[in-house]
């Protein structure tokens, strides 16, 4: 994706290059942020939101139909009874899926910063939410350029993709600890250590 954007803006003969590059980094952006993600959407293990909507949809039809709280006219009036309560149990069960399984972007930005920081731990929420707006302004500034919204200069695309590799750079530290390891090992091997 960083490699198809850098190539298409460099490629003058393509009059959308801009907008195309900024597709490009957006996305990669969103894929940062999907490192962290529990587990691809619709997979057996999850279920899809299309699904879980659909059957919580299913539970309030069947408790308008059997709450006796529920008036013909379509508001709910009278008492709470068992429909209602195993409804307000759905919605309960849904919305704690969303938090666990459905992250917010913020949440997914934020468990992938902690994950690539070489120290492992989250920033104080200062910090760390400083740094998500430094992110979502890079993101909403590819956004509306890829979605033809805003119409940035060359120079002005250019300086934005080199904010979001500085942003990375800060954040993709190297783990050089195995690779001397494999160094110390091969020195060893060979007896020069």
């Amino acid at each position: 994706m960083y490699l198809g954007g850098l190539q298409v803006l460099q490629d003058p003969s393509n009059p959308d290059r801009v907008a195309q590059a900024a597709h490009s980094m957006r996305e990669l952006m969103e894929k940062v942020g999907e490192l962290e993600r529990p587990a691809e959407e619709g997979s057996a293990s999850t279920g899809s939101m299309k699904d879980r909507i659909f059957k919580l949809k299913e539970a309030l039809d069947k408790a308008k139909r059997n709450a006796e709280g529920y008036t013909e006219s379509g508001a709910w009036e009278g008492p709470f009874d068992e429909h209602l309560y195993r409804f307000l149990s759905r919605v309960d069960e849904f919305f704690e899926w969303v938090d666990s399984d459905r992250p917010s972007r913020r949440t997914l930005f934020q468990r992938a910063m902690t994950r690539l920081d070489a120290s492992g731990q989250a920033l104080p929420p200062p910090l760390r939410n400083r740094r998500y707006r430094g992110w979502q302004k890079m993101w909403n500034f590819f956004q509306k350029t890829s979605h033809h919204r805003s119409f940035p200069s060359l120079n002005e695309m250019r300086d934005r993709i080199g904010d979001l590799e500085a942003f990375l750079a800060s954040m993709f530290v190297p783990k050089t600890f195995e690779d001397l390891d494999a160094i110390d090992a091969l020195l060893e091997e060979a007896g020069d250590a």
